[in-house]
């Protein structure tokens, strides 16, 4: 049941990409594995160019092998950024974030662009 649910949120996200009076260009059904039909999603010219855009770099990203974090770090680039962050007041941009995300990314870059660490 998971997989289907997952099949339909899916589906969800593809019929949103195209607004309920657009021009279809283009048709995809969605099938379970068994080949039972599951929904359809109508995709307007646009839809498919960003769709298949965002395909292609999700492609890449599968494709490629990441790095695991904590290896291949330049030492003096950690260094800097560990020297660059020691004192910042981390309780209260947690505070500010609670409130408003924008103002907390906002503080914290006031902070470090004034140097005041």
């Amino acid at each position: 049941m998971d997989r289907e649910l997952r099949i339909l949120a899916l589906l969800a996200q593809l019929q949103r990409l195209s607004p309920a009076d657009a021009t279809t260009a283009a048709r995809l059904t969605m099938r379970n594995a068994d080949g039972d039909f599951i929904g359809e999603a109508l995709l307007s010219d646009k839809a498919v160019t960003a769709l298949t855009e965002s395909t292609l770099s999700l492609n890449l990203y599968l494709q490629s092998e990441p790095t695991a974090p904590g290896t291949n770090i330049d030492p003096d680039l950690e260094a800097e950024f560990e020297e660059h962050c020691l004192g910042l007041d981390t309780e209260y941009l947690m505070a500010i974030a609670e409130q408003d995300p924008h103002q907390a990314v906002a503080a914290f870059d006031e902070i470090t662009a004034e140097g005041d660490l």
